[in-house]
């Protein structure tokens, strides 16, 4: 069954990946599969349909990797550090360390499976086409992937007007004369203004410092 990879998460992906090499192992179909990890059929089978429109729970897909014979993959923790807007810069806010709650995501491969990653709150409604508000970005600071944000990138924007960290995240977009745009991706009407990164706001200092590598939006799925 042949999918638009464009249109899914990384998250999703990564849960496509592990039932299509334990359908591939097993010979099963679908059902059997299913039958045999000890969950519903339809919850395997609406996923392969439509792998767009929710992912499958980490319990879950262990479940599928027994079933099949194949070693479970060791969820990597990764905390959240506050919230992140996604509207109009805000004060940021981070969480004290009792305070932090941890995700449980599939790890990377590659490179990325040595990058310190670390999770942020989504509020607002500018980018809530691909992060709704009150779901979760997994983030990488471009300082420990040793690269530049690029056209296209979801990332998380900080500017510094005194002692006042702001925050906020966009998709990044350069236009033909090279000025990046951070443009909001919403079906809110009152956000969808790109915001000129480059313009005088009055600030000292601002900063693209992290991708965001996927989103988490069922938290309880995740803990």
């Amino acid at each position: 069954m042949k999918i638009d990879k464009a249109k899914l998460t990384s998250e999703q992906l990564k849960a496509r990946e592990i039932v299509d090499e334990a359908l591939k192992v097993t010979g099963y179909s679908p059902s059997k599969l299913a039958l045999e990890a000890g969950i519903a059929k339809t919850t395997l089978t609406r996923f392969l349909k439509n792998p767009g429109s929710k992912t499958l729970t980490l319990p879950i897909l262990s479940k599928i990797q027994k079933a099949a014979g194949i070693e479970p993959v060791e969820p990597v923790k990764v905390e959240v550090m506050g919230t992140v807007q996604a509207g109009n810069f805000v004060e940021a806010s981070q969480l004290r360390p009792s305070e932090r709650k941890t995700l449980r995501i599939m790890p990377f491969k590659g490179s990325l499976a040595k990058i310190p990653l670390y999770a942020l709150q989504v509020a607002g409604e500018s980018m809530n086409r691909i992060t709704p508000n009150g779901s979760y970005v997994i983030c990488a600071r471009f300082y420990d992937l040793q690269t530049e944000p690029k056209d296209g990138n979801i990332v998380v924007v900080h500017r510094r007007r005194h002692d006042l960290v702001e925050a906020t995240c966009k998709i990044l977009k350069i236009d033909e004369d090279g000025r990046p745009w951070l443009h909001p991706y919403s079906t809110a009407t009152d956000h969808q203004d790109p915001i000129d990164y480059l313009a005088d706001h009055g600030v000292d200092e601002v900063e693209i410092v992290s991708l965001v590598l996927m989103k988490v939006e069922d938290f309880s799925s995740h803990l």
